[in-house]
């Protein structure tokens, strides 16, 4: 039996993740002098400002996109935030959680993870933002995690 067919037979289809517009250079140096400027807001300043889809950038042309398997009807989108910030947790954290199970199990870890993460690295990683896209938007190479 060929993979199409089990895929078929688990009632999943492929689809091509999301490939989002690429950054010119002008809209690069937009965005650096726009977190530069704010560089020195602290918690509450950032809190008000929400970021939504369009600050998912791709930096290059061709992002090497894999095909992914998924139910119809099912999006991971509502997922993205909390794998994201489950990885970074999992990275500060000496990556002591193993990346196995499926996404209940998944889910489960980041609940569990978000309630151990101390507030002061929660804290850093939030005002570690900045830092991190405007070392992405120097280097000009990859893509940004959504």
């Amino acid at each position: 039996m060929t993979v199409y067919r089990r895929l078929i037979e688990r009632n999943l289809r492929s689809y091509r993740p999301l490939r989002h517009l690429s950054l010119t250079p002008a809209h690069c140096q937009t965005t650096l002098r726009w977190f530069l400027v704010r560089s020195g807001w602290n918690h509450d300043d950032w809190r008000r400002i929400v970021f939504r889809k369009e600050s998912c950038l791709q930096l290059c042309p061709d992002d090497n996109r894999s095909r992914v398997s998924r139910r119809p009807g099912f999006s991971n989108t509502s997922l993205a935030s909390q794998i994201t910030r489950f990885l970074s947790s999992r990275a500060c954290l000496g990556r002591r959680l193993p990346l196995l199970g499926n996404a209940d199990f998944l889910i489960w870890q980041l609940e569990k993870i978000g309630q151990e993460i101390p507030q002061e690295t929660d804290t850093g990683l939030y005002h570690s933002v900045p830092r991190r896209v405007t070392a992405v938007i120097q280097a000009r190479v990859g893509s940004t995690l959504c």
